[in-house]
């Protein structure tokens, strides 16, 4: 019984010696006269200048979905297919597959519809432009457009590759090696 209680104080005293350490150390952080201890001051928010910049609110009259895409839609199959690097018909396909993903609920503004979304995606993915032109094109801010093209490659990716991408089986894997083989 003695021994189990010296054991106890003198875990008690470990703790109690921790718990001292851990304020004294606590203690020389703030000190703010010595250089490798300084508290950083608290960085207040500058206000924002714009609740949107007017070059996005041209969006609907003069963006690249609006404007450009329908007119070669419209017009010139062969330019939207080379603009998105697939036929009108193959967009709607893949719209109906990932646009109920890409929708997004009226909250404080009307949100970019889900069409929308997905032709920023594309025009990133088959032109290899910059997020930045993309938001020039599509007149929609660098950060949402960033956004955009994470959500919606998540949800291509989500609806399709159970269907496109299969695991081959494998008697799949041993018809690739043969392949292979015979090369």
């Amino acid at each position: 019984m003695d021994l189990n209680r010296r054991i106890y104080v003198r875990k008690a005293n470990q703790a109690l010696l921790l718990c001292l350490l851990l304020s004294q150390i606590r203690k020389n952080k703030s000190k703010p006269n010595e250089p490798n201890n300084q508290i950083k001051p608290k960085r207040t928010m500058r206000p924002r200048r714009y609740w949107v910049r007017e070059i996005y609110k041209q969006r609907k009259s003069q963006g690249a979905f609006n404007d450009l895409l329908k007119e070669m839609k419209e017009h010139d199959i062969q330019k939207y297919f080379n603009y998105l690097r697939m036929h009108p018909c193959t967009f709607q396909k893949l719209f109906s597959l990932v646009g109920p993903a890409l929708a997004k609920t009226y909250c404080v503004r009307e949100p970019i519809s889900p069409e929308e979304r997905l032709a920023i995606t594309l025009r990133y993915l088959a032109s290899g432009d910059s997020m930045m032109s993309i938001s020039y094109a599509f007149r929609v801010a660098h950060n949402t457009v960033s956004k955009i093209i994470k959500e919606a490659c998540d949800a291509i990716w989500d609806c399709l590759n159970q269907d496109q991408l299969l695991t081959p089986s494998e008697e799949a894997w041993l018809n690739i090696a043969e392949g292979f083989g015979e090369r």
